[in-house]
């Protein structure tokens, strides 16, 4: 799983203690949960892998990779390990899929919840603060999971969109496939990327609240 690196760019001394103490740990939560809902889903559908390689767990040293994190703080993108599977293991003729889309599942999951939190809370004056950290949490989720269900290989999307393609548009899929990481990092370092991506999450943040009666 991928995410846009947290201290990329200008930032003050403020901004760059707000999200070192705040940003950083809800990334490192959202990805430890984002790996563990890809490897409990494929342990679930009965591949033993993700079991044997310790990654069936809530703990994040499991599911974070050094480099990654570094680049997650001082790079454009940042990342976790991905979660190994083995397809031929999976119950299912969409066991593959079902196991992809569980990683950003969970962030919208996530989401779901802390957009409860907000609708519906009750919070005193003293611990309004509290809920800035809820409406982080969202937006976190709702970034991660828009960001990795993008149609581009190693993201999720990569995984998804492609297996609801008509037979006849695999093979041109995978004549690209080689080139998605290339893909990947034009579009993080194109300007414009920052504004579509915003406008997105906007819009799925906007569907999340509108599932709330």
């Amino acid at each position: 799983m991928l995410t846009f690196g947290l201290l990329s760019g200008t930032v003050d001394q403020y901004d760059l203690m707000n999200r070192v103490l705040i940003w950083l740990p809800l990334a490192i939560v959202s990805l430890t949960l984002h790996e563990f809902g890809h490897a409990a889903t494929a342990y679930a559908l009965g591949d033993q892998t993700p079991k044997l390689d310790g990654r069936v767990t809530l703990n994040p040293f499991a599911h974070l990779e050094l480099f990654g994190t570094l680049m997650m703080l001082f790079g454009p993108i940042g990342w976790a390990k991905p979660v190994r599977i083995d397809p031929r293991a999976l119950k299912g003729r969409f066991g593959d899929l079902v196991v992809s889309v569980a990683g950003p599942g969970m962030n919208l999951v996530i989401a779901l919840v802390a957009a409860c939190a907000l609708k519906y809370a009750i919070v005193p004056q003293a611990y309004a603060s509290a809920l800035d950290v809820v409406q982080a949490v969202f937006f976190m989720n709702v970034g991660l999971a828009v960001f990795n269900l993008l149609p581009i290989p190693p993201l999720d999307g990569g995984h998804i969109w492609p297996a609801l393609l008509p037979a006849r548009m695999h093979r041109r899929y995978y004549q690209i496939l080689p080139y998605g990481m290339i893909g990947l990092i034009l579009l993080v370092m194109w300007p414009g990327a920052n504004h579509g991506l915003s406008h997105l999450i906007d819009v799925v943040a906007g569907w999340i609240f509108s599932l709330l009666p």
